[in-house]
């Protein structure tokens, strides 16, 4: 055996040793974004567009339809984002007077480094019909 045999050891060691706290780096470094759902009161009834600095942080994010009711809200449809963040949730049920809102829930990429809030939109009222 050479005598730097234990020198090449060490190092060998000390890069494995560095390696290991490589994913914890990875995730100390992630940036979250902040992300405001938008929810229109034009028809179509249920649409709106999910607005975020970084793109990746509005395409195919999932948006949930809600009805405000006592105790668990009601989910009446999900949608996913098309590229720039519009969505579009289609009721077929007949709809029923009440308070509607969405909701996105938080979502990430940890090899990418990003991470995009949760938002809810403000409320809709829908009137009973007359």
């Amino acid at each position: 055996m050479k005598a730097y045999a234990p020198a090449r050891i060490c190092l060998c060691a000390a890069a494995l040793l560095g390696l290991a706290g490589l994913p914890a780096a990875i995730s100390a470094a992630s940036v979250t974004y902040t992300t405001t759902l938008y929810m229109s009161p034009r028809k179509p009834v249920f649409h709106g567009r999910i607005h975020a600095p970084n793109p990746f942080c509005a395409a195919n994010r999932r948006v949930a339809l809600l009805r405000v009711r006592r105790g668990d809200d009601a989910v009446l449809g999900v949608d996913r984002t098309a590229r720039r963040g519009h969505w579009e949730v289609n009721v077929i049920r007949s709809l029923r007077a009440g308070r509607y809102y969405a909701w996105a829930p938080a979502y990430g990429n940890r090899r990418r480094g990003v991470h995009c809030t949760a938002d809810k939109s403000g409320m809709i009222l829908v009137h009973p019909p007359r």
